[in-house]
């Protein structure tokens, strides 16, 4: 199954050598585009105190050793796949969002660049510009990841009947890029959806006049439907991806109780997984709205590759200018 078309690659400040190794490989084969681009300030509103007539010289010295950066990168995949270069001016993550707009990429792969602060200990504040904004879905893998995956978790979400039609297109997308990329690797997949029973709390109180064993069986038959609910998915995804694809990963499901940024944190931390799978939005067509708060905590509680992606329908808040 071909899911990718047309991939961009950031070069980040990082070792990049197993990240590209992974893109190039991804590009090679679905027969997709792969543009390599590596981001920089303006460099005119940069270079202070230099002569008008030597500003142009250390301006294409600057660009030449960005371009020869690029070049040594992808040196060794040259055979495998054809590879575009391109030097981006500007704030990273709007330049890289830019150009995905201007040139229909349909993913995006980078280098994890790690910063401070309790959101962004793995993703840097680029990283988490990327992950709230880009329109597409975002790979960012951890430096120290191996070219392969091993280990993949997926996070699918849904409520009840309603919220199962509601994010059947984002699920969708999900599980083909967790089932196709554990094909691609002979990763270990685990599809994880976490779940509540509303009001358990509440019945079980004093005041509700429920017997124990009557709220027992109300978050027993809450799990039951959520179980049933997931493996109606899985189902589906056979489909989505074929039965050759869906029988040879074998995925294990996990319907779990809990809260999802716990449980999806929990799980991945448990597993020593190598990458996350998961939808980073809500709602669609909002300019702006931008990543759920679930999403967010996730993201700043996981130690391991991300592959974050939005629903059909989703508005980027940045521009083409």
């Amino acid at each position: 199954m071909k899911r990718f078309q047309n991939i961009l690659f950031v070069k980040s400040d990082c070792n990049d050598t197993a990240a590209f190794a992974q893109a190039a490989d991804l590009a090679a084969q679905n027969n997709a585009g792969l543009t390599l681009v590596k981001t920089i300030a303006e460099i005119r509103e940069t270079i202070y105190g230099v002569p008008e007539e030597m500003l142009e010289t250390l301006e294409q010295e600057i660009l030449t050793t960005c371009k020869e950066a690029l070049e040594h990168l992808a040196k060794p995949h040259h055979q495998s796949v054809q590879i575009q270069f391109e030097i981006l001016e500007g704030i990273p993550f709007i330049s890289i969002i830019q150009k995905v707009l201007q040139n229909g990429f349909d993913l995006v792969i980078k280098s994890a660049e790690g910063g401070y602060g309790p959101i962004t200990r793995l993703f840097g504040s680029a990283d988490m510009h990327l992950l709230r904004k880009c329109p597409c879905p975002v790979w960012l893998i951890k430096p120290d990841q191996p070219e392969t995956v091993n280990r993949i978790v997926a996070a699918v979400d849904f409520d009840d009947f309603n919220e199962v039609d509601k994010n059947k297109d984002l699920n969708r997308q999900i599980l083909e890029m967790s089932l196709t990329l554990a094909h691609r690797d002979g990763a270990e997949l685990h599809i994880v959806h976490a779940w509540s029973a509303v009001g358990e709390n509440a019945l079980g109180g004093v005041r509700s006049g429920l017997m124990k064993e009557e709220v027992l069986e109300y978050v027993a038959g809450v799990e039951a439907s959520q179980q049933r609910h997931l493996s109606e998915l899985l189902e589906q995804a056979k489909g989505w991806v074929g039965q050759d694809i869906f029988d040879a990963v074998k995925p294990k499901k996990h319907a779990l109780k809990g809260l999802a940024h716990e449980v999806v944190t929990e799980l991945t931390r448990t597993l020593s997984a190598d990458l996350l799978v998961m939808g980073t939005v809500g709602r669609t067509g909002i300019p702006g709205f931008i990543i759920g708060n679930t999403a967010e905590t996730i993201l700043g509680g996981i130690d391991c590759s991300v592959l974050a992606i939005k629903p059909a329908g989703f508005v980027s808040p940045v521009k083409v200018s």
